[in-house]
């Protein structure tokens, strides 16, 4: 009894001696406790579209509001070609209604006719095709000048502008008179009327014209 009480008491004393010398041979240094916690981790969360409001639709036209909504209107511009005297679609050409030889230039971006240096431009036409009323004067004939321009300022300009020549009814009429109209009388006098400018405004078709 007492050998075995001393077996027992010898082996704890060793195991208490080894134990002292295992925490003497790791420094406290050493020794670390982890105290950072695992991370935490949120639910996953779930985002919804928003919602959209459905369009109100009409219940007498089965029309939304949208297509309902007029569309402003869009301004065109509109674009104006260049009209040029003396150049009509409607009208025959004006210079083979010439019967001498006329100029054609270059004036503000169009072609147009003038009568060379030196030239009387004058025309032709008929009681019949004009609104001039035919003078009690005048002889059986039919046919009346539009008298020649002489001054320098009618000489400068073009041949419609001397005589004030449009395109109507797809005749070329002149409306301006600068030296009135040369008809003949009845003993076949030639006799001047209108140089006062009494006939301007009144329409005239055009036969021939001359430089």
């Amino acid at each position: 009894m007492n050998f075995y009480f001393i077996s027992v008491c010898s082996i704890i004393s060793s195991l208490a001696v080894l134990t002292e010398s295992c925490m003497r041979m790791v420094p406290p240094e050493d020794v670390y406790i982890s105290s950072t916690l695992a991370p935490e981790v949120n639910p996953p969360t779930t985002t919804l579209a928003p919602e959209t409001a459905a369009p109100t639709t009409h219940a007498e036209t089965g029309m939304t509001e949208e297509m309902m909504t007029p569309t402003p209107a869009v301004e065109l511009s509109t674009v104006t070609d260049k009209v040029c005297p003396g150049i009509s679609a409607e009208c025959p050409d004006l210079k083979l209604q010439f019967y001498t030889p006329v100029d054609t230039i270059e004036q503000d971006g169009c072609s147009v006719l003038k009568c060379p240096a030196g030239g009387k431009p004058y025309a032709t036409t008929h009681f019949s095709k004009s609104e001039i009323p035919k003078p009690p004067t005048t002889n059986d004939e039919d046919e009346f000048t539009i008298y020649k321009a002489v001054e320098a300022e009618d000489l400068d300009k073009i041949f419609v502008d001397i005589f004030g020549i449009t395109c109507e009814g797809g005749v070329w009429k002149a409306s301006v008179y600068p030296n009135g109209i040369l008809t003949f009388g009845i003993d076949y006098e030639p006799d001047y009327d209108g140089m006062d400018g009494a006939y301007d405004g009144l329409k005239s078709e055009i036969d021939r014209m001359y430089c």
